[in-house]
């Protein structure tokens, strides 16, 4: 049986506050890959509270590493606990993905570039995502349209990808919406907005932190709505398509298969 170690990325405090209402970035993980894989095993590791060894990854085939609600960026000192066990997961050899704030901490671990971007936050929306040529061709992004859009927070992205990196999907915000980089036994596919939720989830977190999500350009009322009212998704440039469970986990669908043996790298 396939077996999964959700990596959480986020301080004990916030993790602690998010499990308790049943939000917390493993659950909502753990969620997809139960419906695509019944029966999966799936083991979380907390390294800020206590640190990972090798041991921790025994067994595992294939790891996760998934957002954060912090304000340091992942290549703060603060960070540095997350980096280490992303370092461990990447000498598995095993897949690894990263989701958000998991993205820039494996871009930073294979020696890439993060910064924050000039464009200020994208909160919300992710709009108009659309597939390089080898993000139409890559496991992935298989069952993706170009021109999606997809619940994103972030203030951070990927200033220059590591080596043996390819960039799949991009938008007017961000360079790097998706990538995938081989390297040196490293198997690391990441992604800049979250697919493990929907819209109005973001929205409930502006409801709760506001201070953490200025800039949004998208409004609360339109996050909670754009799910299910065409009207609303069709005056902000998306589809209610987009939102639909099986379209908006499509690449955490991908990646399980993958993981599991079901997918050939090459789609």
């Amino acid at each position: 049986m396939t077996e999964i170690l959700i990596v959480e990325s986020s301080s004990p405090n916030l993790a602690s506050s998010r499990r308790q209402q049943g939000r917390a970035a493993p659950q909502n993980f753990a969620r997809v890959f139960s419906a695509v894989i019944p029966g999966i095993k799936i083991r979380v590791a907390e390294p800020y509270k206590t640190e990972m060894t090798r041991a921790d990854f025994a067994g595992v085939d294939g790891i996760v590493m998934t957002g954060a609600g912090d304000e340091w960026p992942a290549n703060d000192d603060l960070a540095r606990p997350i980096r280490a066990a992303c370092d461990l997961a990447f000498e598995t050899g095993r897949p690894v993905l990263g989701v958000c704030y998991g993205l820039q901490i494996g871009t930073i671990c294979l020696g890439g570039e993060i910064a924050a971007s000039p464009k200020g936050k994208e909160t919300g929306l992710a709009l108009n995502v659309e597939l390089t040529e080898e993000g139409a061709k890559h496991p992935m992004m298989k069952g993706r349209r170009s021109g999606f859009s997809v619940a994103c927070a972030h203030r951070d992205e990927v200033t220059r990808m590591p080596d043996g990196g390819e960039c799949l999907a991009f938008n007017a915000h961000s360079a790097i919406q998706a990538m995938a980089v081989r390297q040196s036994g490293a198997d690391f596919w990441g992604l800049q907005y979250h697919p493990e939720i929907s819209p109005s989830i973001v929205a409930n977190a502006i409801r709760e932190n506001g201070s953490l999500f200025f800039n949004t350009g998208v409004a609360v009322e339109d996050l909670l709505t754009v799910e299910s009212d065409p009207e609303t998704a069709n005056r902000l440039g998306c589809s209610v398509d987009d939102f639909e469970i099986n379209t908006r986990t499509r690449e955490l669908t991908n990646w399980i298969q993958y993981v599991a043996g079901q997918v050939a790298l090459t789609a």
